[in-house]
């Protein structure tokens, strides 16, 4: 009791995050079900936009964050996303399993975007006969 706890940051501190704009490839087989991005990032907390909307965010935990683009797609929003992360301070209050050690550079702070991957999730049918 008494300790520092972690808290959402305000909306305005976003501003000072660093940036990335990452474009949607269309996927138009009919043996996807859906597409979902994998984002693999070092920070404290990452946003994903879409036509400037918040569409969902994450807070750094040592696992990619995984977007299904299905409902994106069907709304026929810009197929450019922006990602945000905020810097995770090496002096933050937080608890991270040993999967998402950060290893921090001099300046005490981290705010990396390691990948994006497109990963398709397919469909099958199949007729069982007697």
């Amino acid at each position: 009791m008494g300790q520092e706890v972690a808290e959402a940051p305000e909306a305005e501190t976003f501003k000072g995050a660093a940036e990335w704009s990452i474009q949607v490839p269309e996927v138009t087989s009919p043996a996807v079900r859906n597409v979902f991005l994998r984002i693999s990032y070092l920070g404290d907390i990452a946003r994903v936009y879409a036509d400037g909307k918040l569409i969902t965010d994450d807070f750094y935990k040592g696992t990619p964050l995984l977007i299904a683009l299905r409902q994106l797609s069907a709304s026929g929003a810009d197929p450019t996303l922006t990602l945000q992360i905020l810097p995770m301070r090496e002096d933050a209050p937080i608890y991270l399993p040993a999967s998402g050690h950060i290893a921090f550079p001099p300046s005490g702070q981290v705010a990396v975007l390691k990948g994006v991957e497109v990963v398709p999730e397919y469909q099958a049918e199949a007729e069982m006969g007697r």
